[in-house]
């Protein structure tokens, strides 16, 4: 989308993955995708046909989103970035890289790999490590309405520019990534139901996925700062989301009315 968006001509599109639904939405939206299951069968021998089927392309982007609730600060079972089996997928970013940059040795090679910003200090410093360089701390509330601060490790330079500023990542322990500030101007009106408003200018707390259930989780974060009107409201909606997205302040309302944001809304 963000290739498209900058009016690259995109040559083809491989994805890896094990998700039939999020397979079947990806090959709506681009069609002809080649599909492989898992990132454990990727091997040279893979790649190296990837690389006759694009003999003319200039610029071969890898992008990796490992699973990140092996090192989420919301999971309180959380086993790190080298026990999880999930979270441990990372090191296959720059496997996968080296046998690239090896099959397409006429293009250049860049590589992106987002995670949780929430993740500890040692888990950050594991992926920094297999990755080869020191992540950038992006938050979309500057242009969203939600929150969602992430880490984004990259092999190409980035600049300031309108909206954009930045403070690069230093090595050592006291700046263990940089920061880049995004601006914008966010209209409520254009990601709201008509009629429905914020109920504070406070940015709403990152999406998370919808888990509705007979039980709440073990140690559900937030559940401390719900009011008596709040938990009932996180209690009624099956404990779908975290017990902090309940909160009144990071509702919406009309009227006497209030909600969390609904599923078209958090489309937006």
């Amino acid at each position: 989308v963000a290739a498209d968006s900058a009016g690259l001509p995109v040559a083809g599109h491989i994805s890896v993955g094990g998700n039939s639904r999020a397979s079947r939405g990806l090959e709506a939206k681009v069609p002809g995708t080649i599909f492989v299951d898992s990132v454990e069968q990727v091997d040279a021998d893979m790649v190296k046909e990837w690389s006759c089927l694009f003999t003319q392309v200039g610029l071969v982007i890898l992008g990796a989103g490992p699973p990140c609730q092996g090192v989420s600060g919301l999971n309180v079972d959380r086993r790190g970035a080298l026990r999880d089996h999930r979270s441990s997928l990372h090191v296959h970013v720059p496997r996968i890289r080296e046998l690239v940059r090896k099959a397409f040795p006429w293009a250049q090679v860049h590589s992106l790999m987002e995670s949780v910003q929430s993740m500890d200090d040692t888990d950050r410093q594991v992926m920094s490590d297999a990755f080869g360089s020191l992540p950038w701390a992006i938050d979309a509330m500057g242009v969203s309405l939600a929150r969602r601060p992430r880490l984004y490790w990259l092999t190409w330079d980035i600049e300031a520019s309108e909206g954009v500023s930045l403070q690069p990542p230093e090595q050592g322990r006291h700046a263990p990534f940089g920061t880049v500030t995004l601006t914008g101007k966010v209209e409520s009106s254009r990601y709201l139901t008509p009629g429905w408003t914020r109920t504070t200018e406070l940015s709403l707390p990152t999406f998370t996925t919808s888990r509705p259930r007979a039980f709440p989780g073990r140690r559900p974060a937030g559940l401390n700062k719900l009011s008596p009107d709040d938990r009932k409201h996180w209690e009624e909606d099956a404990f779908r989301f975290p017990p902090y997205q309940y909160q009144y302040c990071f509702q919406v309302h009309r009227g006497d009315e209030h909600r969390l944001v609904n599923i078209e809304e958090r489309e937006v």
